[in-house]
């Protein structure tokens, strides 16, 4: 059962409302941990909800800080929407630095992410992002 992004804001709302950071980053982890592996990325409950703070103007950055402070994860899923804003926004040299640290943790991006993220970079002239995120790549095969 998926829930839509409706359902996800209005979540994401009510904890932030009440202050609740660490809790919702605990959500995340926990749901993470049963959710199965082959369910897709932009279906997970830590994209809804990372999807969601970001559409009502909340950072994602700070779930996904508060995630590594409870040494949990959230699968890829919780890093899309973050890399994807970050492309809309042209941050490549924060998006790339995101890239940087979902690669220490071990998650693997796909190669559409990549293009995406060195198309910005490009885009942007931020020819150093656009390399590092190529070679990136590259090492992760």
């Amino acid at each position: 059962m998926f829930f839509g992004e409706e359902t996800y804001c209005e979540l994401v709302k009510g904890f932030i409302e009440s202050k609740r950071i660490k809790s919702l980053a605990t959500l995340i982890i926990e749901a993470h941990k049963l959710e199965s592996l082959s369910i897709e990325s932009e279906k997970s409950v830590g994209f809804g909800i990372v999807n969601a703070c970001i559409d009502l103007g909340f950072s994602g950055k700070s779930i996904l800080d508060e995630m590594d402070a409870q040494g949990g994860s959230g699968g890829i899923g919780v890093y899309v929407p973050i890399l994807k804003a970050y492309c809309k926004e042209n941050r490549t040299a924060e998006a790339t630095q995101l890239v940087k640290e979902i690669s220490n943790s071990g998650v693997q991006l796909d190669v559409e992410t990549y293009k995406a993220l060195i198309e910005a970079s490009m885009t942007k002239h931020d020819f150093v992002s656009a390399l590092t995120l190529f070679r990136d790549m590259r090492a992760s095969n």
